[in-house]
């Protein structure tokens, strides 16, 4: 294994374990859009999934870990689809529901352009 720096994120151990680290979050927000209902507004979809996001955003924002932007794009697609079909019959108030849309997209945008595209031979 390398080292090529003097951080705590610039040898391959340290890499391969925050990416280790990272691919936990990602399995576990796989698990719950493959779940019917887990990703849901009033189940783990706030509670749990966004957290992941802002969880992952900051060890990429702080180490060498990695995401791919596909993965990104596909679960901002996903989970703002949710967000719009339920919403209303959470019975959220209209400031509500455009602001917490606008912080949802802002979040896994932050995430997008920390992201990297997948080189596909």
């Amino acid at each position: 294994m390398g080292t090529w720096g003097p951080g705590n994120f610039e040898n391959d151990y340290a890499l391969d374990y925050i990416n280790e680290v990272i691919d936990k979050y990602i399995k576990e927000i796989e698990d719950l859009f493959n779940d019917e209902y887990a990703a849901d507004l009033d189940e783990l979809g706030e509670g749990v999934l966004i957290p992941n996001v802002v969880i992952i955003t900051a060890i990429i924002e702080n180490t060498a870990g990695y995401i791919y932007k596909d993965i990104v794009k596909k679960w901002k697609e996903k989970y703002l689809n949710i967000y719009d079909s339920q919403i209303d019959v959470l019975g959220a108030k209209e400031e509500y529901k455009i602001k917490r849309r606008k912080i949802i997209e802002e979040t896994f945008e932050k995430l997008e352009d920390l992201s990297r595209t997948r080189k596909i031979n």
